[in-house]
């Protein structure tokens, strides 16, 4: 079959994303502004759901357009698009296997809703699993160019086509102008051109936080989009002052730091990191590898480096934080040892208050773990770290789940090749040993060792956390998701 070409193929992907993000509205699963708004939430949901509704779609692991003119499969995908392929395909017998109510939890999930599934009940562990798939697929497709100088037209045509439905018509005709203007913007670019406007034009005030032209890019194409959205980029960094260089390595060189105790303290994720080097045999992992690497450390940085300061009313507790400090690591290049709201760079405002809320609520979690363990040496019990909240959320943020569903799968493989060996040999029981079990039920242990050794506390986690902390955990390894992505664009935008 021939390779199809990787522009027919985003062009299939939007013309899905159009038609998925108009059934979610339709749904009541993401509201017109949520849709205007195009946060990061919005930002991961939108092809999460997109992917979500082709799997349940597909026939034979394979993606038919909207519009008929092509199927996606194995074979005709492009090579530079199979990792994602990958991921999508291994998520469709999953998906389509789970029950209408476990369904129905996992769209609310992808657009950021909680699952009407009774508390008591729990979530299904499946859906959480499928989720992050279906979120470090999106995560990959947000980073790419050619989608953020869509994205908007895409969010924009659902927007106006809701308008249409819910405006009544007088004459058959319904104004452009009455639907909402989308308020997503492309991340900034930052190639050598604009590092040296970045360094030399320190002159220019810093552009204000949302403000737009009066014509916002995605509704009027341009005959080089591309092209424009990079001078765009390139004019809003350009104008970053020198003070705002040193708040970005004092971020940078923070997030490293962070970056290198997360590796150091969870074998489980150094493990995710090679095995993402494995080649062909690795494709997926590395994606996986380095989205947990970069949520762990942002989680790392929310614990213990974040101060977050909030009124005393409860509109204010609600709200936004008034201040967020980073307290920095030190470096011979830069003085500071901490940033606040006021020092931040006002385009990396956002980012600085996402993180205010991750660490609010991670650090709720950490003080809730720190009191359990208290009440339990009251009674003289041992508090086991592993069946902590704060690892609950690293375990969801590692995917370690997966990793265990790995080791379970292949523990299933081997005893049903030893109980086909025994049928073979007419002991007509699995029960009965022989060399070529004792060889598979080594290389089995080892395989176990391997993999489970280093999850025994995430493996804890899941097996003794209730309900309630599997649901805060979900929220706050969400959270983190969605400040991770925020963070990608800014550190590797095209």
């Amino acid at each position: 079959m021939t390779t199809l070409d990787e522009s027919r193929v985003v062009d299939g992907f939007h013309s899905l994303l159009q038609v998925s993000l108009a059934q979610a509205q339709a749904e009541g699963l993401l509201s017109v502004s949520e849709l205007t708004g195009a946060s990061e939430q919005i930002q991961l949901s939108a092809p999460s759901f997109a992917l979500f509704i082709a799997a349940l779609q597909a026939r034979d692991e394979s993606i038919a357009m909207p519009d008929g003119s092509f199927v996606l499969n194995h074979d005709s995908c492009p090579v530079s698009l199979k990792p994602f392929f990958e991921v999508w395909r291994s998520c469709i017998k999953p998906i389509q296997a789970l029950e209408l109510d476990d369904r129905h939890d996992l769209a609310r999930s992808i657009c950021g809703k909680q699952p009407k599934r009774a508390p008591s009940q729990g979530l299904n562990p499946n859906v959480h699993r499928i989720l992050m798939d279906l979120q470090l697929v999106a995560m990959e497709i947000n980073l790419r160019s050619s989608f953020q100088n869509r994205f908007g037209r895409d969010l924009q045509h659902v927007v106006d086509g809701a308008a249409i439905n819910l405006t009544p018509r007088s004459s058959g005709e319904t104004s452009r102008s009455q639907a909402s203007q989308v308020q997503y913007q492309p991340p900034p670019s930052y190639d050598a051109a604009t590092y040296t406007l970045h360094q030399h034009n320190h002159e220019h005030k810093v552009p204000s936080i949302g403000a737009q032209s009066g014509h916002p890019q995605d509704q009027a194409p341009s005959a080089h989009p591309t092209i424009q959205s990079n001078e765009t980029s390139a004019s809003s960094t350009a104008s970053l002052p020198a003070s705002g260089q040193d708040a970005l390595m004092l971020i940078r060189e923070t997030l490293f730091s962070s970056l290198a105790d997360s590796m150091a303290t969870n074998p489980a994720l150094a493990q995710l990191v090679a095995r993402g080097h494995q080649g062909a045999r690795g494709e997926g992992y590395a994606s996986r590898a380095y989205f947990a690497a970069l949520t762990l450390s942002i989680l790392d940085v929310a614990l213990y480096r974040v101060d977050v300061e909030r009124g005393e009313t409860s509109s204010d507790i609600a709200g936004p934080p008034r201040q967020v400090v980073v307290r920095g690591v030190q470096t011979d290049s830069n003085k500071a040892s901490s940033i606040s709201l006021d020092e931040c760079p006002k385009h990396l405002i956002p980012m600085m208050l996402g993180l205010g809320g991750i660490a609010s609520a991670a650090q709720t979690l950490a003080i809730a773990d720190d009191q359990r363990a208290m009440r339990d040496a009251e009674q003289g019990k041992r508090t086991k770290e592993s069946e902590g909240r704060i690892a609950g959320v690293r375990t969801k943020l590692l995917g370690t789940e997966e990793l265990i569903g790995v080791v379970n799968e292949r523990r299933h493989r081997v005893q049903r090749r030893q109980d086909e060996r025994a049928q073979r040999q007419g002991r007509g029981s699995a029960q009965v040993s022989n060399p070529h079990s004792s060889a598979d039920s080594r290389q089995h242990t080892v395989l176990n060792s391997a993999l489970s050794h280093s999850h025994t506390r995430e493996r804890s986690s899941i097996d003794s956390s209730s309900s309630a902390e599997s649901r805060e955990a979900d929220t706050s390894a969400q959270s983190v998701a969605a400040l991770t992505l925020s963070i990608l664009k800014l550190a590797m935008g095209e």
